[in-house]
């Protein structure tokens, strides 16, 4: 399979058929534009265009857990930032030919075969439902609509969940409104994660900010500032994971590493 059947239970486990077919369909309405977006970048000069647009496809392949996909494409991005752009344009149509291979795969398959190709794996945690009103507030920062939608279904209904898709956006609204927790994506466009910290922590020092990130903090290719972040939840986004981080820090509780292996 080229997609990972283990994440796929989680998602059905998470939000059934209707969570799937959901996804499913942004990515696809999605993948013309983050294809473009490379070419582009390739016909041209901009190098820091082309790592990013290679990194959002690589960023959402893994949230839904297309791994050969989000793998290639992490290798030429790895190409990009070392100025291979030749590389790049070589390997690109082994990757578009993943992308398609990946597009034709994702329909929404009976839950018995995937049950059958996750056997074994545990059902993903559902989060605990709260009252509307006393619910805590979590801003959302991260610009791809289908790791918000994700995000959002894994945390179910205990929180009061606020989206942004650009740190602009994020730091006009949290200034008036400060929320209990920000979930904050490292490879923002424009303003990056790490300056999206700088602000926030001027805004409120005390403030929890969980990094989502495809790149492990500690390791080369981590955007800069990562580790000055309460916690991270790397991609792809499990629930246990995610649910953890928030639930953790919310409670007043620092995890125990602040790079934790998922």
């Amino acid at each position: 399979m080229v997609l990972d059947p283990v994440v796929l239970r989680q998602l059905r486990n998470t939000g059934g058929d209707a969570l799937l077919g959901r996804l499913f369909e942004t990515f696809r309405a999605m993948a013309p534009r983050r294809r473009a977006a490379v070419e582009r970048a390739l016909a041209g000069t901009d190098a820091v265009a082309l790592e990013k647009a290679l990194h959002s496809l690589r960023s959402s392949s893994a949230a839904l857990g297309a791994r050969q996909l989000a793998g290639l494409a992490g290798e030429l991005e790895g190409l990009a930032v070392a100025g291979r752009r030749d590389s790049v344009s070589d390997r690109w149509p082994d990757l578009l030919a993943e992308l398609e291979r990946t597009l034709d795969e994702m329909v929404v398959q009976p839950p018995g075969e995937v049950a059958e190709a996750a056997a074994g794996t545990a059902p993903a945690r559902p989060a605990t439902e709260a009252a509307p009103d006393a619910r805590p507030r979590i801003a959302l920062i991260e610009d791809h609509a289908d790791i918000r939608l994700l995000v959002k279904a894994l945390l179910g209904g205990a929180y009061e969940i606020r989206e942004y898709s650009s740190g602009e956006e994020a730091l006009a609204a949290i200034g008036p409104e400060t929320p209990d927790l920000v979930l904050l994506d490292l490879s923002l466009p424009r303003m990056g994660g790490d300056q999206v910290l700088k602000r926030l922590r001027e805004m409120d020092p005390g403030l929890p900010v969980v990094a989502l990130t495809a790149a492990e903090p500690g390791t080369p290719e981590q955007p800069p500032g990562a580790l000055e972040f309460d916690d991270w939840v790397g991609k792809p986004i499990c629930s246990g994971a995610l649910c953890g981080a928030v639930e953790g820090l919310l409670a007043g509780r620092r995890p125990a590493s602040k790079n934790r292996r998922r």
